[in-house]
């Protein structure tokens, strides 16, 4: 589903589908933000661990929720077992990386590089998935990464690291794929649980993971040698913006419950070229016409893709009330699509249908009120 309302789409899922975006760019931006205050101002330079903490801090929140009876905690189905351990990995992947990038490369070089989140997911949903976008979609991602590289470009000195930028490119490839994965993912077990129990359960798969990581590459014996060990204050912040972190997980998979992937990857840009301006502003950075151009640049992409977005939810919301009329005249199933980028097989709907074939695979006759 992209960003923007359709007239035949009720009014609450059009106003959960924008209303999620605006609130994951707000998260975005803050965690952006103080994070790298944490690694920079507080030198906390534990960046795995750091991802680690912000785990088991949003995994207590999640517990504080299901006991307050907000929400509730469901088993996760076992058919989905094997594709949720993938997308595990790719969350724990993107949050350890892009830590560890952040604490080495300025927030302007590291967001610049995620400009290229869109084109890896049209790719990878083209070539991989097969599912194909409208012309305009693609046109449109054109000044959006160009928007973003100007931004980046015209925002000062990149303090350019070449381990930091690496690890950040296999941060945004971890982060595309994860965008795909997990939006079909969503769709397909949605109807059996809540987005609180689905990111209680992504946090937990990602321990096993975050764990061994920080334990082998020396953090966890570093950490008594942090100078602030003892200052609460700064546990106080790194424990507030670890939660923060978990916050942003579950926002963004509610902007993937009613968008697209690519409207995330796309919101992303925009947020980015924002999160840049913020931070020239709130560290003193003298400002350049390139940058300025920049963020023109990426609203007026942005622009055109939710306009685009928008009309063609509507023409699909049409598409699905043509397919019902015809159902309920007797000429197939509504629905016509998969309904995520995710497939699931089951033992049934791998069985062939010419060897077995059932009612309903034969032609319907005609009702009699159209004869």
């Amino acid at each position: 589903m992209g960003f923007g309302s359709a007239e035949d789409e009720p009014a609450s899922e059009a106003l959960m589908a924008n209303g999620s975006v605006f609130c994951y760019g707000l998260v975005v931006i803050g965690k952006t933000l103080a994070t790298k205050m944490i690694f920079a101002s507080y030198k906390f330079e534990y960046p795995i661990f750091f991802s680690l903490l912000s785990c088991l801090t949003t995994m207590f929140a999640c517990v504080l929720i299901f006991a307050s009876g907000k929400a509730e905690l469901t088993s996760f189905p076992k058919e989905h077992i094997k594709g949720f351990a993938l997308i595990s990995l790719l969350t724990a992947s993107d949050m350890g990386l892009t830590n560890w990038a952040v604490q080495l490369i300025s927030v302007a070089l590291q967001l610049t590089i995620k400009a290229a989140i869109p084109a890896i997911v049209v790719t990878y949903e083209r070539f991989v998935l097969d599912k194909s976008h409208t012309t305009m979609a693609y046109i449109s991602l054109i000044p959006l990464v160009l928007g973003a590289m100007l931004v980046g470009l015209g925002s000062g000195k990149a303090d350019f690291n070449l381990i930091g930028t690496i690890v950040m490119i296999g941060a945004t490839f971890c982060s595309s794929i994860k965008m795909v994965t997990t939006h079909g993912m969503i769709k397909a077990v949605k109807s059996n649980m809540g987005m609180v129990s689905f990111l209680f359960w992504l946090e937990l798969a990602m321990l096993p993971i975050l764990g061994p990581w920080c334990l082998f590459n020396g953090e966890l014996f570093a950490l008594p040698e942090w100078d602030q060990i003892d200052q609460g204050g700064a546990w106080m912040f790194v424990l507030v913006v670890a939660v923060v972190g978990g916050l942003r997980a579950y926002v963004q998979n509610m902007v993937l419950k009613y968008n697209s992937a690519l409207t995330l990857a796309a919101a992303n840009i925009l947020i980015q070229a924002i999160t840049i301006l913020i931070s020239i502003w709130l560290f003193k950075t003298e400002t350049s016409g390139m940058m300025d151009l920049g963020i023109f640049v990426s609203l007026v992409g942005y622009g055109v893709y939710s306009y685009q977005s928008g009309q063609s939810k509507a023409k699909a919301a049409a598409d699905k009330a043509a397919a019902a009329t015809l159902s309920a005249a007797g000429y197939g199933d509504a629905e016509t699509g998969s309904g995520g980028a995710y497939p699931v097989f089951t033992a049934q709907t791998e069985s062939s249908s010419l060897l077995s074939p059932k009612a309903s695979d034969f032609p319907k006759p005609l009702p009699n009120s159209m004869l």
